[in-house]
């Protein structure tokens, strides 16, 4: 395969190098994935979108969302790649949640990572994540997905994560419902095996519908469950309430389960 040696430009204004920079990993992956062939330009918008869209390896998913928010986001002569966001969001998820080696990033045993550390480790890559939008981040998440140290100097996710770390989670009373959404496709599985937590420590529930809904929507047609989670706490089950509102449980039995039917 020709890898692109003269990338085109994706916007009027941008110079050369800001194609180079999106072209040089983001064109590889969506080639690989995608099939697009040996055309020698770096990939618009639209083919970092199918690309995503048929990919089932979460990681090249979330490498493909942030090359096509670069690709949206490269700013005028300079050639400068503007944060985006949602894409820092979900930089500084995978390294707070998943993989902080990434980045050369160490954990304590409790989840937390120095912000400083960040800074200096991220500062040279594709989103670099300054202490500044690191608080913005923190403070404007309407999920509330991390939690800053109360001296300022650290941060950690509070849930979801997939490496071992100790949240310092109290078992609670939860509900005598909960709620968990995910997509269509999943249904039939679940409803024979139950819930499982997968690659996370726990299986994540929601307090009313309504959130379950926008949940199972992050990955396909929404479909909700119901959890008899007051019925599995008194048969001995534990449950955890992470600091953003999130039950957490480690697994639902399917008998557990019902379908909730929307009207």
């Amino acid at each position: 395969m020709r890898w692109p040696s003269r990338p085109r430009r994706l916007r009027s204004g941008m110079n050369k190098f800001a194609a180079t920079r999106v072209s040089s990993g983001c064109w590889r992956v969506a080639v690989s994935i995608s099939k697009f062939g040996s055309r020698s330009y770096a990939p618009d918008s639209d083919q970092l979108s199918r690309a995503y869209r048929i990919s089932t390896n979460h990681e090249l998913r979330l490498r493909l969302s942030l090359c096509f928010q670069q690709s949206l986001a490269l700013n005028g002569s300079e050639g400068e790649v503007m944060v985006n966001k949602v894409s820092a969001s979900k930089f500084l998820s995978l390294l707070l949640r998943h993989k902080p080696e990434e980045v050369g990033l160490v954990l304590d045993p409790d989840g937390w990572a120095e912000i400083d550390q960040i800074v200096e480790r991220t500062s040279s890559g594709k989103i670099p994540l300054t202490r500044s939008l690191i608080e913005e981040l923190t403070r404007t998440s309407e999920k509330q997905r991390f939690k800053i140290s109360e001296d300022g100097t650290k941060i950690r996710a509070n849930q979801g994560h997939s490496v071992k770390v100790e949240l310092g989670l109290v078992a609670a009373v939860p509900p005598e419902v909960l709620y968990h959404g995910t997509a269509t496709r999943f249904l039939e599985s679940i409803l024979a095996e139950g819930l499982k937590s997968g690659n996370r420590n726990h299986v994540h529930l929601s307090r009313d519908s309504e959130t379950a809904v926008r949940v199972g929507q992050r990955h396909g047609k929404p479909v909700v469950l119901e959890v008899l989670s007051g019925r599995m706490h008194r048969e001995g089950a534990s449950f955890f309430l992470s600091d953003n509102g999130v039950w957490l449980t480690e697994s639902v039995q399917a008998k557990f389960l019902a379908l909730l039917v929307q009207s």
